[in-house]
């Protein structure tokens, strides 16, 4: 197994294999996460990126400094390639919040999975929502949608933390895609009360999923995986090709996962737009 990049936002420890998937691996030690993936799946804060990521199946890894070590490997990383998961305020000065919302909501809504959150953006949506469980989970989600819109964030929170579908609940990857957008917001309006105001959703919306919760400590935080982080810059460049390509990027992620996660995105800087709850914070 080659180590191809590492991540910039690891916890040392000893971890414990938590779940295994073709391209993905995680391991878990305590409430912090570390993902072994292949190419594809690509970089990450806590990422370690190798060549051949589903033969692996070793029960533990121990996180060092310098080493990563298996039960069947010891490598040295002190000179490995080290994924930069940041991003330079100065590169995203340029975002425009019309651009984002006229850019990617009719990409959403044309490519997302017929049971993702981005029905928040698209009524028409709905009718795709049939089950018990699948009309409660809207409703639900429709009344977090709502206390967004009255400010009401801490509350709308509570509504989504843990809800819906999937390895990931919807609603935990419409609250990381919500984080990573009040991050941007910060750093472009330069408003330093939304530090508190993420961190406060961050503790609300702690999750007994560890993949969940550890994806979004690393929104609150600023950190952000290799394809989030290229749709925010080929935003920030207004270059429609690449939005385009990462849009469909993120899509991939999960059956609903990049779709919700992109839905809380938007959904932020559509709230952002209609009010300015966010720059008055």
């Amino acid at each position: 197994m080659e180590i191809l990049s590492i991540g910039d936002f690891f916890t040392p420890g000893t971890y414990q294999l938590h779940s295994h998937f073709s391209k993905v691996v995680n391991y878990s030690c305590n409430k912090n996460l570390i993902s072994v993936v292949c190419s594809e799946i690509g970089n990450g804060p806590v990422n370690i990126v190798v060549s051949e990521s589903g033969n692996l199946s070793d029960e533990k890894i121990i996180i060092s400094k310098n080493k990563i070590s298996g039960d069947t490997f010891s490598i040295d990383v002190s000179n490995a390639n080290c994924y930069n998961s940041s991003i330079d305020a100065n590169d995203i000065r340029q975002i425009d919040i019309d651009f984002i919302i006229k850019n990617l909501s009719p990409l959403l809504i044309k490519n997302a999975s017929e049971l993702s959150l981005t029905v928040l953006l698209d009524d028409s949506r709905r009718i795709n929502f049939s089950s018990s469980f699948e009309k409660e989970f809207l409703r639900k989600m429709i009344s977090g949608a709502e206390k967004m819109n009255d400010a009401h964030f801490i509350e709308a929170i509570k509504t989504f933390a843990g809800c819906g579908f999937g390895l990931t609940p919807s609603g935990d990857d419409f609250i990381t895609g919500m984080l990573n957008a009040l991050f941007i917001l910060r750093e472009i309006s330069g408003n330093k009360n939304l530090d508190s105001l993420r961190n406060k959703i961050l503790q609300e919306a702690e999750s007994e999923n560890i993949i969940s919760s550890n994806a979004m400590k690393m929104a609150a935080n600023g950190r952000f995986h290799e394809r989030m982080k290229n749709m925010i810059f080929a935003l920030s460049e207004k270059d429609e090709n690449k939005i385009h390509s990462n849009c469909h990027q993120l899509l991939t992620m999960g059956e609903t996962s990049g779709a919700d996660m992109l839905t809380g995105f938007l959904y932020t800087f559509v709230v952002e737009n209609r009010f300015n709850y966010f720059s008055k914070y």
